[in-house]
C-alpha cells in the first residue's frame, strides 16, 4: 500500500509539465522507493521532451537519482518542500501541478484503486485518462 497515493499495490509516477499535463507515465510496486521508481522516467522524460532543463522533486527523489539526473541526462534539479515552520497545506514551487493531475486521476473510476493486473496497463488506462482530459 502507497500511503501517500492510496493504491493497493502499485506507485504511479508521474511526470508532467508547467500545466499539469503528463510527459511521461510509470507505474512500479508500492514497496518500491520513489528514488528508485523514477529511474524509470528519466528515460521516458529524455525520448518524448528534448526542451528538458529543470526537474522539481520532493525529498523522496534524492539520493543516487540526483546524481544520475545531473550527471547522465545534464539536467538541473530542485528538490522543494515546505518550510519545517510552516503548518498546514503551502503550494509547493512547481510542484502543485504534478499534484492537481493526481487529483484529475481520481475522476476516473478506473484508476480509483489497483483493478489491473499488469503495469502496462495500469500506465495505459492512465493515458486513457489524459487523453479524455484534453478532450474536454
Amino acid at each position: 500500500m502507497d500511503g501517500g497515493k492510496h493504491i493497493n499495490g502499485r506507485k504511479r509516477h508521474l511526470a508532467v509539465d508547467s500545466l499539469g499535463l503528463t510527459i511521461a507515465i510509470s507505474v512500479s510496486a508500492a514497496d518500491i522507493h520513489d528514488s528508485v521508481g523514477g529511474f524509470d522516467l528519466l528515460w521516458r522524460i529524455e525520448k518524448n521532451s528534448s526542451r528538458m532543463k529543470l526537474i522539481r522533486t520532493d525529498m523522496a527523489y534524492r539520493g543516487e537519482f540526483i546524481d544520475t539526473v545531473e550527471k547522465y541526462y545534464k539536467w538541473n534539479i530542485e528538490i522543494t518542500q515546505k518550510p519545517p515552520t510552516v503548518k498546514g497545506f503551502v503550494p509547493q514551487t512547481g510542484r502543485w501541478q504534478v499534484e492537481r493531475s493526481f487529483a484529475w486521476l481520481n475522476f476516473f473510476r478506473r484508476l480509483d484503486k489497483d483493478h489491473e493486473r499488469l503495469p502496462e496497463s495500469s500506465v495505459a488506462f492512465i493515458q486513457v485518462a489524459f487523453i479524455n482530459i484534453l478532450l474536454k
